[in-house]
């Protein structure tokens, strides 16, 4: 089995660019009103501030279904936590 790098480098080319294009689409929807905090390779960490649970679950299922629209098929989004609370640490030098 050979290794194509052309093959690897567009499919990171084409997965970034998913990403971002979720990315967007989230922190430009006026009717969410929420943001994106962290996004990487196949994770979204969505910041939907004011809100309580059931209301984060059901804004977390129209980002999923609006960003499974708006890709083609096979990719799917999937909604896997909602999370009340999420600290993020840093040491001393700024360094997470």
């Amino acid at each position: 089995m050979t290794f194509d790098a052309q093959v690897g480098d567009s499919i990171v080319r084409k997965a970034r660019e998913t990403l971002e294009n979720a990315i967007k689409l989230v922190n430009e929807n006026e009717e969410w009103k929420c943001r994106v905090v962290y996004g990487d390779t196949d994770s979204l960490f969505v910041v939907v501030p004011g809100r309580n649970l059931q209301q984060a679950f059901k804004i977390g299922e129209e980002i999923r279904d609006a960003v499974t629209a708006a890709n083609p098929k096979p990719i799917k989004l999937k909604l896997e936590k909602v999370i009340t609370f999420f600290s993020v640490l840093y040491s001393c030098d700024g360094k997470q």
